[in-house]
């Protein structure tokens, strides 16, 4: 198991080594969008606190600090409808998340096919420049359908899902952050629970998959 992860990690470093320059600053810029969007999904989430206590009880609001000193910079007073202000703020923040959500997504798949598109340039132009024999007895066509088909294969089965995972995490321990301020030992015991129960997914699923 231990000899698999090195042998993992060897290919990623032996990958990361292969990208241009230019892909690896894209590479980075992506990781600093993940860490965007984490963010702003931990102010969505964070909104929904203030969100809730605005509709359920208005008056406490103004007893918080952070709260009373926003009041007195924009001006509001009890007065004021705080429930539709609340409303509309948490309205904003989760519509902005959603749609940069979607920014990153769509950015990670330019970038996987931009990168496929990379790599099968670079191993087509590597057996252009095979010997004249090579070419004699090589059919150009199975060639080129075996650059595409194993292009596709690196980027859906490799690069995406690695983006993917990578987003996830960053996205879920953002998340956890939030919930464990709320609640720590409420979050501790949902870990707990997702992590065995996907355990036990996975020892079902390798069993089905053995026999």
């Amino acid at each position: 198991m231990a000899r698999k992860k090195y042998n993992l990690l060897k290919n990623l470093f032996h990958f990361w080594t292969l990208l241009n320059p230019l892909k690896k600053q894209q590479f980075i810029y992506i990781f600093f969008l993940m860490f965007i969007n984490s963010f702003l999904e931990m102010l969505s989430i964070g909104a929904v606190f203030p969100f809730i206590g605005a509709l359920t009880s208005p008056d406490l609001v103004f007893q918080n600090s952070f709260f009373i000193y926003i009041f007195d910079l924009f001006n509001i007073n009890q007065s004021d409808n705080i429930t539709i202000i609340f409303t509309f703020v948490f309205i904003s923040l989760v519509s902005f998340a959603c749609v940069f959500r979607l920014i990153v997504l769509y950015i990670m798949t330019r970038f996987s096919f931009s990168l496929g598109l990379d790599i099968g340039y670079q191993v087509y132009k590597h057996a252009l420049y095979q010997p004249f024999l090579v070419h004699v007895n090589r059919n150009s066509s199975i060639l080129i359908n075996a650059i595409v088909t194993q292009t596709e294969t690196v980027v859906f089965s490799v690069v995406m899902p690695f983006l993917t995972l990578c987003n996830s995490i960053i996205m879920l321990l953002g998340v956890g952050i939030v919930l464990c301020v709320v609640n720590l030992k409420l979050t501790i015991i949902a870990i707990t629970f997702f992590i065995i129960l996907y355990s036990l997914i996975m020892l079902v699923t390798q069993k089905k998959l053995r026999q």
